[in-house]
């Protein structure tokens, strides 16, 4: 089941999901953080950085999607 839950994150969930006005304040955010950084650090350790907390977000948003179809689930069986 695992497999097929993945195939449904990937194929619908994630790829249909659309950014909140909240979640784009939160991001522009960032972005303005990471500019002030940039000059510190360099371009190279941002990238690193950001595709390190992008793979930990897809797994971590993931996770959290499985957790809820299984709950989701047990909900339904709950009611036969």
């Amino acid at each position: 089941m695992t497999g097929e839950l993945k195939n449904i994150y990937e194929e619908k969930f994630y790829t249909d999901w659309q950014a909140t006005p909240e979640y784009r304040a939160l991001a522009d955010k960032e972005d303005e953080l990471w500019e002030q950084v940039k000059p510190l650090i360099g371009q190279k350790v941002i990238d690193q950085l950001m595709d390190s907390r992008s793979n930990v977000s897809y797994q971590t948003n993931y996770e959290w999607f499985r957790k809820g179809f299984r709950l989701g689930a047990s909900l339904m069986l709950e009611l036969l």
